[in-house]
């Protein structure tokens, strides 16, 4: 069996993503470094990661690299839109969409461009 258990987000301001995904994941980061923090996701862990704090020598190169959609559920999706309007998206969907299978879903990018795909919890299917 695997499973996933942690994904790094590349970031240019360790503050202000401790501050986007607090507010996003309604939860606490943990320090785990100068340059690293974690936030609790269910059985996984999303860190945060600043490689300029962290003293990496590629430095501000990570951010170049393809980004891949985060899917995060959540059990109230228009409570969580109206949140994900009002706490620093680069964008965010004009409004929740319907796939055609029915799931509902809408999706946005923290400050520093990570595409994120909001899916309500009861139907986490393919979006």
């Amino acid at each position: 069996m695997v499973r996933l258990v942690k994904v790094t987000i590349v970031v240019s301001d360790l503050e202000e993503a401790m501050d986007f995904y607090s507010k996003a994941l309604q939860t606490k980061a943990q320090m785990l470094s100068k340059g690293r923090c974690a936030f609790e996701c269910g059985a996984s862990e999303i860190i945060c990661y600043d490689p300029l704090l962290e003293g990496d020598d590629l430095g501000q190169g990570w951010l170049m690299h393809p980004r891949q959609y985060i899917y995060l559920s959540v059990t109230n999706l228009d409570t969580a839109y109206i949140r994900y309007r009002n706490i620093g998206c680069n964008t965010i969907d004009a409004s929740i969409s319907t796939a055609e299978n029915g799931s509902r879903f809408f999706c946005a990018s923290d400050p520093f461009g990570t595409p994120l795909c909001i899916v309500e919890e009861e139907n986490i299917t393919y979006v």
